[in-house]
């Protein structure tokens, strides 16, 4: 796990293939929550950087809590949707 200081911004990525082809989604969202389980980002949508990649820089509050934030990104495509998830560590 990823070890971030509190004062950078954090910037959170997703790949999106469709049978290995890059493809841009309808939508990509992306929830982070922080280590009590509460959303400090709750679905907001990602930034397209090229075909199929997708990026959200998160800045963290001068206060914002130490410990295990969850990252969960979401590509929507109709009524489908595939998510990955990951975690980094605010010290």
């Amino acid at each position: 796990m990823k070890e971030l200081d509190r004062d950078g911004t954090i910037i959170c990525d997703m790949t999106v293939r469709v049978n290995g082809v890059l493809h841009n989604p309808a939508q990509a969202i992306i929830t982070i929550k922080d280590p009590v389980g509460l959303p400090v980002v709750d679905e907001e949508e990602m930034t397209r950087e090229g075909t199929g990649k997708y990026y959200y820089d998160y800045n963290p509050a001068s206060n914002a809590k130490r410990g295990c934030y969850q990252v969960k990104c979401v590509a929507i495509e109709g009524l489908r949707s595939t998510s990955i998830e990951g975690a980094f560590y605010l010290k």
